[in-house]
């Protein structure tokens, strides 16, 4: 390393793969025979960890939705994601054409695990369209491949992976489409397709196409008029969904029904998620890792933000007063000026930073500001996946430009280290519990035979779990009921059960049949790292009924 290295501030390294919204014909450095070792041995990491138990917890809730949904007939489906409101029928669409072959656990979990490895694919040409260097697409895709929440989500029977797929491949035909030098009416129309199976799957995709129509009134105008024209074609061709739930909500009073649930975020929530995109660490250790992580992952951002802006600044300021190499200012050399190579290079960073920042935190703001303006929150840290791929390409952008040398080093065997210690703890003590097993125990400790009998719940997630695994058992004794009020139940004898999260501070419902005298009988538990499940068996004492 040489002196005048070693002695620099710290700061980006300017010979930087970019967007090529500015006008450079650098080519993309290619993968050496080491980098491309280490590629691979990222794809097969990302692809086992994903397959790693994929049928251990089998389904839950949502996902039972999904996997009773396909089983109906095409338009009793149709009706039933119309009537669902919340989500667009696209995943549910592939997915029954999926189970054409069959309808084993197995074989519907591998179909979202399929779509996750996919969306390596759009990524990879991503980086590469960016003119990204080997080490940041490999230190990006490793960032993606041991993140426990999107090995979920990989797992889940549910749109995510769908959605992450085509958002990565929303990204790389936005960069190919704004670094083409015409007008390139073909990627305009793949773009177009994309974004409209995008919106298809999960109307946070909406979120994306507003990053990229923002991006392009800020910087790129040239591009403003094509997209537009692009935009209007993907309303019109959305129009259909829309005018169908825009019914199907009125008849039901709204989305209340839907959306209940669903809680106003906090400032906290929004920061959470980009901590459970750095790799969070739940236990007693949790505020030391979210300081740690925190500083670790967003440094290099902020550098990178800060290098942008006095980039912008100066490439303004020669603009300004038409300073090209060799020109003079009040009759004085002008030290250093910048050649127009690095000015297209600092303006391409400035173009790549602003593009990236968007998609990553535009979502969740949207997301989080629409949460209080609505009469019901759409906040969902599941929904938000479409900032992932923008947010970790960021993160591994910033770390791997970073100078001196050894700085960029320190950072980014830091973020490695920190995402491999942080998967690997989170993939060892997952928050998911097999139902499977605890409906098995209830039907098989449950000895009356009469039918008629009551498994009682307040929470629609516990009671659609358990009944679809009491119909997979063709058990019809015991069937789910929901109440409001635990009090209000009358039943001689009945069955509760409920999840209990670890922040619930409130009182069990177990307390309120024991303080009228009831009694309970063995309880069959479960236990995760965020919640625990209890179902237990009730007999109400003579003279209250």
């Amino acid at each position: 390393m040489s002196d005048d290295v070693a002695a620099a501030p710290v700061v980006i390294d300017r010979q930087r793969p970019r967007l090529e919204m500015a006008s450079t014909d650098a080519r993309a450095i290619r993968f050496s025979k080491a980098s491309g070792l280490v590629f691979a041995l990222i794809v097969v990491l990302f692809a086992v960890v994903r397959f790693a138990k994929l049928t251990a917890y089998g389904l839950f809730s949502d996902e039972v939705f999904s996997a009773e949904t396909i089983h109906r007939s095409w338009p009793q489906m149709q009706r039933a994601v119309i009537n669902d409101i919340v989500h667009p029928p696209l995943f549910y669409y592939l997915l029954k054409a999926w189970i054409v072959i069959s309808d084993s656990l197995l074989w519907m979990k591998l179909f979202p695990v399929l779509l996750s490895l996919l969306a390596i694919i759009p990524f990879v040409l991503l980086g590469r369209e960016l003119k990204l260097r080997a080490l940041t697409i490999n230190l990006a895709l490793f960032l993606m491949a041991v993140n426990e929440y999107l090995i979920n989500y990989a797992q889940e029977l549910r749109m995510y992976s769908l959605l992450l797929l085509l958002v990565t491949a929303s990204m790389w035909l936005f960069a190919k489409l704004g670094n083409a030098r015409e007008r390139a009416l073909l990627w305009q129309l793949a773009l177009l397709a994309t974004n409209l199976l995008m919106v298809y799957t999960h109307y946070y995709g909406w979120l994306i196409v507003a990053g990229e129509l923002l991006f392009l009134i800020a910087r790129r105008r040239d591009r403003l008029q094509s997209f537009s024209i692009s935009l209007a074609a993907l309303v019109a061709g959305f129009f259909p969904w829309t005018f169908a739930v825009m019914q199907a909500a009125y008849d039901k009073g709204g989305l209340g029904p839907n959306l209940k649930w669903n809680t106003r975020p906090t400032l906290t929530d929004f920061f959470q998620h980009y901590v459970t995109l750095n790799g969070p660490v739940y236990n007693s250790w949790r505020a030391y890792a979210t300081v740690f992580s925190t500083v670790i992952f967003f440094t290099p951002i902020l550098l990178w933000a800060r290098h942008c802006l006095v980039g912008t600044r100066s490439a303004n300021r020669t603009r300004a007063i038409g300073l090209q190499p060799g020109a003079t200012t009040e009759g004085r050399p002008y030290m250093n000026p910048p050649a127009s190579e690095a000015d297209q290079i600092r303006e391409a960073d400035g173009h790549v930073f602003l593009w990236l920042t968007l998609l990553a935190l535009l979502p969740s703001v949207i997301a989080f500001v629409a949460s209080y303006l609505l009469a019901q929150s759409v906040w969902g840290s599941r929904f938000l996946i479409v900032v992932a791929p923008a947010y970790l390409l960021l993160v591994a952008l910033a770390a791997t430009t970073l100078q001196p040398r050894k700085l960029r080093f320190i950072a980014v065997s830091l973020i490695a280290v920190w995402a491999t210690l942080s998967g690997a703890l989170q993939l060892t003590h997952r928050d998911k519990i097999s139902w499977q097993p605890l409906v098995e125990r209830m039907i098989q400790q449950e000895t009356n035979q009469s039918d008629g009998l009551r498994v009682y719940t307040r929470q629609g997630v516990t009671g659609t779990t358990i009944q679809y695994y009491l119909d997979q058992a063709s058990e019809q004794r015991l069937r789910v009921a929901y109440v409001d009020d635990y009090s209000d139940i009358n039943a001689a004898h009945f069955w509760i059960a409920f999840i209990r999260y670890r922040h619930d501070t409130g009182p069990l419902p177990l307390d309120v049949f024991a303080a009228r005298g009831d009694r309970l009988g063995e309880a069959i538990e479960a236990d995760a790292p965020g919640h625990k499940v209890i179902i237990i068996p009730v007999w109400r004492r003579e003279g209250t009924r």
